[in-house]
């Protein structure tokens, strides 16, 4: 297994040969990769260093993934991008079960921030996702995090009755 700085360097010296030696333009980079630009930017940019991303990306790899694997859902690793005239965003998770396509933001801590990252990014994920009327959309946090403030039944019941978003505890 490759470790986490030797896959960022890897994809670092990929988007500099499309940019550098290919002459590809970000947005060409970002639609071969299926990444948007952000990450391109990013690993364009000697000052990125990638730290909490990753961690939250090992979380969903070996917590995330199983758990969902284990519940009967087929992961789907292509076009797992969302895209719209306005938006283009990846899922963290795209998967199949029972006949419903799972859109899954996955977060790996609980802040305001980050419960509201997750929400808007799920708004974006229907707005752009093709086969809205056949996706449940949730959110992943850590198990520890269940009994949080932020997690009020009053809250999850209104996500889930009015934003059709539920939330799962990994």
């Amino acid at each position: 297994m490759m470790k986490k700085e030797d896959l960022y360097e890897a994809e670092k010296e990929l988007v500099r040969t499309l940019r550098y030696k290919e002459g590809l333009k970000y947005k060409d980079i970002a639609t071969k990769l299926n990444k948007s630009l952000y990450w391109v930017h990013c690993r364009l940019s000697d000052k990125y260093k990638p730290n909490a991303s990753r961690i939250e990306k090992h979380y969903q790899e070996t917590e995330v993934v199983p758990y969902l694997i284990d519940r009967g859902h087929k992961i789907i690793r292509e076009k797992t991008r969302t895209r719209c005239k306005e938006f283009s965003q990846e899922v963290d998770i795209l998967s199949k079960k029972d006949g419903f396509t799972y859109v899954t933001e996955v977060k790996n801590v609980v802040n305001h921030h980050q419960l509201q990252t997750a929400i808007g990014q799920l708004i974006l994920h229907r707005f752009g996702y093709k086969e809205a009327g056949n996706a449940i959309y949730q959110i992943v946090f850590p198990e520890k995090f269940a009994d949080y403030r932020y997690f009020s039944q009053d809250f999850l019941g209104f996500l889930d009755k009015n934003l059709e978003i539920k939330v799962v505890f990994v």
